[in-house]
């Protein structure tokens, strides 16, 4: 009888029979580096980084939809197309747009108590916390587990690859997804200089200096506790600064912190191909590591006073001097 008895593991399809996913979770505010970051991981021959792997429901996009860094869009590039077939045949709804992987893009069209405990504001971890007195949406989190682990595993198998490096950014997801039993998670807080990060923002059309700065704080503080409650050897930080300047080195410090050896860079970053998904950095031919320092240039002396007053004690704890 042992021998004509099958476990659900082999009747899985290959691609989700590996147990544990490694992978690396980069959380930071947007405008810090993250697709730059993503990029240069897929330079390493065992890592892997299809950039936000939480889908691009959050990104802008045409009319055709999101578009893949190969140039097509998500609906008609082969990959991201294979990736969703694969969702499918393990019963999970995926669509190019909207691959269902965070608890806020699962909420449409329920009730108002669904859409309190799961819509994006309000403190995350204290929602997930609620939802083990709620019996029907402790069914929905479990689900969403294991649609997030199937969603890894299926993406590293396509990529050929040992370890995953998701630049997804919001904490609560990497909070969520090292409580995941199928993955091994290790984490990335990447941190930007605010009087550059404040820069961004303005250029992208947030100029209120007072609540561009709080909100640096606000995400940074509240990031640093969150990651910082992990196990240290399982967390580095690292700033879009010195990933500019020193992009072998700071990679190598995550290949380290994934457990896998060191690789080089190659010369032309724009040889590194992969299909990510970030900012549009990721579909420029031109790429080069360059840090932007055009705060320099372009912020008044009276901006960069106001910056650094309100964010100098946080800064200097992430080595910032000024």
């Amino acid at each position: 009888m042992g021998e004509s008895m099958t476990t659900l593991k082999d009747t899985q399809p290959p691609w989700v029979r590996r147990e544990v996913v490694s992978l690396v979770y980069v959380a930071a505010s947007p405008n810090s580096g993250t697709t730059l970051l993503a990029l240069l991981a897929n330079a390493h021959p065992q890592i892997y980084s299809p950039g936000e792997l939480m889908g691009p429901g959050g990104l802008l996009h045409g009319p055709e939809g999101p578009e893949c860094a190969c140039g097509l869009v998500v609906a008609e590039c082969p990959f991201w197309a294979e990736v969703g077939e694969r969702m499918a045949a393990l019963g999970h709804v995926w669509r190019p747009d909207d691959w269902r992987l965070t608890h806020d893009r699962d909420h449409r069209g329920t009730p108002l108590l669904t859409r309190l405990l799961f819509g994006r504001p309000g403190p995350g971890l204290i929602r997930d916390r609620l939802l083990a007195h709620v019996p029907g949406l402790r069914r929905r989190v479990r689900d969403m587990v294991r649609r997030n682990a199937d969603h890894a595993r299926t993406v590293l198998a396509l990529s050929g690859r040992d370890c995953l490096v998701d630049t997804s950014k919001p904490p609560e997801r990497m909070i969520r997804l090292a409580r995941n039993p199928a993955i091994d998670l290790q984490a990335v807080h990447l941190v930007r200089d605010p009087r550059g990060w404040f820069w961004s923002r303005k250029k992208a059309g947030y100029t209120d200096l007072a609540a561009n700065t709080r909100q640096w704080v606000r995400r940074n503080v509240y990031m640093a506790r969150l990651i910082e409650s992990l196990p240290p050897t399982r967390w580095m930080r690292l700033r879009y600064e010195d990933l500019c300047a020193a992009p072998q080195e700071s990679m190598d410090r995550i290949a380290e912190l994934a457990g896998l050896p060191p690789a080089p860079l190659p010369r032309d970053i724009s040889t590194i191909h992969a299909h990510l998904l970030g900012n549009n950095m990721r579909l420029r031919r031109d790429r080069a590591i360059r840090e932007d320092r055009s705060w320099r240039d372009n912020l008044t002396a009276e901006e960069v006073a106001a910056v650094q007053a309100r964010t100098a004690a946080l800064a200097r704890r992430f080595g910032y001097e000024w």
